[in-house]
């Protein structure tokens, strides 16, 4: 880690999150179009679907990143005395609190991309929480 950083002061992820959160939001369409893109690489119709199907993928595609690089911004989290803070949202506003003694855990993850930029994931967990309370796509090594 950066021995600079100070965690008083509200902190945004790294800009790699910026990316490693695009990549994730094109993969996710890709998953989900995957049968479309099948048929419209195997089967040569023609006609206007072809057409259809590339400019509603590429208008989904703008709106995932322009989605994600506002986010980012969005994003903050710092530590008090006596918690953790998270402060995100894009159309709603999301504040945490978390007290010390209710962490049940903190994870650190590396895929390959956070390998390659330098750069971690972090997910916190919460005792009572059947999920993750919140997560930092990519804190800096």
């Amino acid at each position: 880690m950066d021995q600079n950083l100070s965690f008083s002061t509200p902190q945004r992820q790294s800009p790699v999150a910026i990316l490693l959160v695009i990549v994730n939001a094109v993969w996710s369409v890709l998953k989900q179009l995957w049968p479309f893109l099948i048929i419209l690489l195997i089967g040569k119709r023609g006609g206007n679907f072809d057409t259809y199907f590339l400019i509603v993928s590429l208008v989904i595609t703008v709106f995932s990143t322009i989605y994600s690089v506002i986010h980012y911004f969005r994003i903050y989290f710092y530590i008090t005395d006596q918690e953790l803070k998270y402060r995100s949202g894009l159309l709603s506003d999301k504040q945490l609190a978390i007290p010390f003694d209710k962490i049940q855990s903190v994870h650190f993850e590396q895929n390959i991309l956070h390998k390659l930029f330098k750069v971690k994931k972090v997910i916190v967990d919460t005792a009572g929480s059947a999920t993750q309370e919140f997560k930092i796509e990519a804190l800096a090594d």
